[in-house]
């Protein structure tokens, strides 16, 4: 998010959609998107450029793909971290939704970010 509202700070015409994908992992998404709001703001992206969506989907990586691709998105952003999950996840370069949209993703740009 932190490199998202960097990068878009002086870009009036764009939007920025906070997606966050139900599937039953139990994350809060209001504290999510309340968190994220936070750091747009700070960079001064004003909160009628952000807009917040939650859907539901078993495999996040393909639902996130889908919702920027129907949507007409020019990039997804996500960060390389995922929820912890122990030493298996520790030892990988990303979190499995991160690998799965490298994997997916050909339409549209995708901005890997620590």
């Amino acid at each position: 998010v932190d490199h998202v509202g960097y990068i878009l700070s002086k870009q009036d015409q764009h939007t920025i959609t906070l997606l966050h994908v139900e599937n039953g992992a139990g994350l809060d998404s209001d504290a999510i998107f309340q968190r994220s709001a936070r750091i747009l703001n700070g960079h001064h992206i004003g909160d009628e450029r952000i807009r917040r969506e939650t859907t539901w989907g078993i495999n996040v990586a393909s639902t996130i793909t889908s919702y920027a691709e129907k949507s007409g998105f020019a990039a997804i952003a996500v960060g390389l971290d995922g929820v912890d999950q122990g030493i298996l996840k520790r030892i990988n370069l990303a979190g499995g939704t991160t690998s799965g949209l490298i994997e997916r993703a050909e339409k549209i740009s995708l901005w890997c970010c620590p």
